[in-house]
């Protein structure tokens, strides 16, 4: 499951605001990022084809059926299969080497690890 930029965006307005008209759904992408009435009436109905959103009558209102995590955990595998022949491990360590961590940060990842480590156990 592929979620493009336009689809994320149309997501990301449902996400924030819950279910809503596909009209407040135009509203909101016209006065955030210009898209035209069209634009948005034709990535809210891809995204209806694809189950991500719900259409509920009257009215056409919409409703997330993909959750944002669903949409992460679904992105981060494609990434992980993609570049990393599917290593969680070559993954992370790609993510670690990649930014730069604060102590704090370091200290919260090492506490997962920790505790991913016992519930293994």
């Amino acid at each position: 499951m592929t979620l493009y930029d336009s689809e994320l965006k149309v997501m990301e307005v449902l996400w924030q605001n819950g279910d809503m008209k596909a009209t407040e759904i135009c509203k909101i992408l016209e006065n955030t990022i210009g898209w035209k009435r069209n634009t948005s009436y034709t990535v809210v109905k891809k995204c209806i084809d694809k189950g991500y959103i719900q259409r509920i009558e009257p009215h056409f209102v919409c409703k997330a059926i993909l959750s944002k995590q669903e949409a992460c955990q679904n992105s981060i595998s494609e990434v992980k299969q993609k570049f990393f022949s599917n290593s969680s491990l070559d993954l992370v360590k790609t993510m670690l080497h990649a930014q730069e961590l604060s102590k704090e940060d370091i200290a919260e990842l090492y506490a997962i690890v920790e505790n991913e480590m016992r519930t293994k156990n």
